[in-house]
């Protein structure tokens, strides 16, 4: 058995603020301007405080310090602080409740919108842009590694909610591509609804409006594993980002809208049959998008056992389709996103 600390409470009162103090100090430098050189003193007080084994004094000093250096639009030295927590909290497994995640988010929180240099433009800009957004992802990588690891009732869920909320509020529907990976794992569904619904107005044309909430649904169902917990969990999760999307689109009615609502109905009785039969009734629907069928080849093995994943014919497109789209930061040893994964939206493609 792992055991993880869900209570620190190792400080003797006259220790209590010794972190504060520090960060005073170490916050004048970064007022000044001269961020390495707070950064070599936030990472000194660090390790100090953690030899003394003022475990949640080492910590504040890390999140303290990452969110001042983001802050300031210091993303190399912010991230670099909250890899570091991150790894403090392996180290030392802090149990992922509380303070320690509060403590994430509120890195997560601090994530400035990336910007190109004022000289670079077109695919420069857009590199520098991305460059960027890899060196954040990185810490959510170590992050959702961390959550997956440690003892929590929520699991890496809030930190997906939040940095595809980061990724939606910085890139737009241009970007749902990337925020989509993170928003299917999360919990908030209203979030992603009104990222697609947002995505709808701008990026599609108004006969598509159901095209990328089907696309929605069946990404969100495909990061399941074939557990219970997990299968439950995604299709209450899809259930919720349908109906907060139908309730943005008044009046949206179509056959993929009844399509989705009766396959969410078929999942949770578990019926094949069910869901064969609706196949066959919106089959003209389903054809709208080649990769519908592909996603529901996804949901019947993982939801209903029918067949493996082989490496030729459907199966080896279902893997391409779905590897390829990977996004790069999520764990590939993520028990809940084992074989799934999400395409990118047609918006993002426009």
């Amino acid at each position: 058995f792992t055991f993880y600390i869900t209570h620190l409470n190792l400080q003797t009162p006259s220790m209590a603020g010794a972190a504060d103090k520090a960060l005073e100090k170490v916050k004048k430098l970064v007022d000044s301007g001269s961020f390495y050189e707070a950064q070599q003193m936030f990472k000194t007080n660090y390790h100090r405080f953690k030899a003394r084994k003022q475990l949640q004094d080492s910590y504040q000093i890390l999140k303290d310090g990452a969110v001042l250096q983001l802050q300031n639009r210091q993303i190399t030295c912010g991230m670099e602080l909250g890899q570091l927590l991150i790894e403090a909290y392996f180290s030392d497994k802090v149990a992922l409740q509380g303070l320690a995640l509060q403590s994430v988010l509120d890195i997560i929180a601090a994530l400035p919108c990336p910007l190109a240099p004022p000289s670079t433009s077109g695919a420069e800009a857009d590199a520098a842009v991305t460059s960027t957004l890899t060196e954040c992802s990185r810490f959510t990588t170590a992050a959702v590694k961390w959550a997956q690891r440690s003892a929590g009732p929520e699991g890496p869920a809030p930190i997906h909610d939040a940095y595809g909320q980061y990724l939606w509020r910085v890139t737009g529907w241009r970007g749902l591509w990337r925020a989509t990976p993170h928003f299917v794992r999360g919990k908030d569904a209203d979030a992603f609804a009104q990222a697609l619904h947002a995505c709808s107005r701008e990026g599609l044309r108004g006969s598509e409006r159901d095209l990328i909430i089907m696309r929605g649904v069946l990404q969100t169902l495909t990061v399941a594993s074939p557990s219970s917990p997990s299968m439950q969990r995604q299709v209450a999760h899809a259930k919720r980002l349908l109906e907060a999307y139908l309730a943005r689109t008044a009046g949206l009615d179509s056959p993929l809208v009844h399509f989705a609502t009766m396959l969410l109905s078929a999942l949770e009785r578990r019926s094949l049959q069910l869901v064969r039969l609706l196949k066959q009734k919106y089959e003209v629907a389903l054809n709208r998008d080649p990769n519908f069928m592909v996603y529901m080849a996804a949901v019947e093995r993982i939801y209903l056992g029918v067949g493996k994943q082989a490496g030729g014919g459907l199966g080896g497109l279902l893997s391409s389709l779905l590897s390829s789209l990977e996004a790069p930061e999520l764990d590939s040893d993520d028990e809940d996103d084992e074989g799934s994964n999400t395409e990118q939206p047609t918006a993002a493609r426009a």
